[in-house]
């Protein structure tokens, strides 16, 4: 869960430089860049977590938890 922690802290310094070059008008395309770096590193970590909830449920042969983060799995398509 720490790991996690720390890659939601970068995401938020990547989120606020974001802000900072829309404040300042900079070029559209490093806002872009920008804006994909910051929205690559959100997958990510989404998929870390994902990855050691479902290990936990797994290994802790918890069906009813499994089946809730599976029904959000599928609601987010």
């Amino acid at each position: 869960m720490k790991d996690i922690q720390n890659r939601l802290k970068r995401i938020e310094g990547q989120v606020r430089g974001l802000q900072t070059l829309l404040e300042s008008s900079d070029d559209c395309e490093k806002i872009i860049t920008q804006f994909q770096a910051a929205q690559g590193a959100l997958e990510i970590c989404f998929s870390k977590l994902l990855q050691d909830n479902l290990q936990k449920c797994l290994l802790s042969q918890d069906s009813a938890q499994l089946e809730k983060v599976l029904k959000l799995l599928v609601k987010k398509q």
